[in-house]
């Protein structure tokens, strides 16, 4: 099939126009107040933008460099890890600042524990992926386990760690944490050469002298560190990093340079997109945003892979 080669900027810009202006204007509050716009709209849509931009790399550079398009942050159980540490902390304090800290501190220990584990034990990227997998497993029971024992009180704000919720922080928090992501995710983007020979083929990249494993453990410790980072900020926010790769690629965009940084524009606008609506429903209670992504994921992936098939 062929493609048009602005398809892939067409959609990237839209989604990221269209995420803006539902995470600013859609809601119950009038967006007609400044105060709304400045102080509670603003520096959510800025975290919604860092984080569904961060996610969307992190899947991309993960998919490269396993060679398997259905490897994500998630895939990798990294982001259930971060949710675990963040409701063990939720256990013991009300204080949504600890409780980030412990997601990404426990995100950045389960990470160095795979890399430690991959390099002694795993013997090739599926074997990667199927560790990543159960260690998914082990921290959603574990974090489940943790709810069932703690205060009933403080389930609501445990259960927004393992929904997804774009938590409510100051401008210069949420700058400071998008800024983080987008310089981790530049960071990937140098990297465009090796992961495209990595995408089509591992022996071809070392033939062709890319340092394969380094480019590998600099990918996972980057991927690492962006979904810890997210999840401090969203919780668990499924889909972006699976979806936008795959939407784009179907659209024509295949060389890293470019989708690399239409993922980052296109993740963003999404999340920032999935964020507003879910805040435009009726009803006294906003749904959280990790929900709405997966309802709404499922079908459109099944969609794309059958349109790609």
């Amino acid at each position: 099939m062929k493609h048009n080669r602005s398809l892939p900027l067409l959609l990237s810009v839209s989604l990221w126009v269209a995420g803006v202006a539902a995470a600013l204007f859609l809601g119950a509050a009038s967006f007609s107040d400044p105060d709304v716009l400045r102080i509670l709209r603003l520096p959510r849509t800025i975290v919604d933008l860092g984080v569904g931009g961060g996610l969307a790399v992190a899947g991309v550079g993960l998919q490269a460099v396993l060679a398997n398009p259905l490897a994500d942050p998630y895939t990798m159980g990294i982001a259930s890890s971060a949710a675990c540490g963040a409701i063990a902390a939720a256990h013991f304090t009300s204080s949504t600042t600890a409780a980030a800290a412990a997601a990404f501190t426990v995100a950045l220990g389960y990470l160095s524990a795979l890399l430690l584990w991959a390099a002694r034990r795993v013997r090739g990227d599926r074997e990667l992926i199927l560790t990543g997998v159960i260690a998914g497993f082990f921290f959603s029971s574990l974090a489940t386990l943790l709810l069932a024992y703690s205060d009933p009180s403080r389930w609501t704000s445990s259960f927004t760690w393992v929904l997804g919720s774009i938590r409510a922080v100051d401008a210069a928090t949420a700058s400071g944490g998008t800024l983080i992501l987008a310089l981790l995710s530049a960071i990937q983007w140098l990297l465009w050469k090796p992961l495209d020979l990595m995408a089509v083929d591992a022996d071809l990249a070392i033939t062709s002298g890319v340092p394969v494993a380094r480019v590998r453990f600099i990918t996972l410790a980057l991927t690492s560190i962006i979904t810890a980072v997210a999840v401090s900020f969203a919780g668990i926010v499924g889909f972006v990093g699976l979806l936008v790769p795959h939407a784009l690629r179907a659209l024509g965009a295949h060389g890293h340079r470019t989708l690399i940084p239409l993922s980052f524009m296109a993740g963003g606008g999404l999340l920032a997109l999935a964020d507003g609506l879910a805040r435009a429903l009726p009803g006294a209670t906003e749904p959280p945003v990790g929900i709405m992504l997966s309802l709404a994921g499922c079908p459109l992936f099944l969609w794309l892979l059958r349109r790609t098939k």
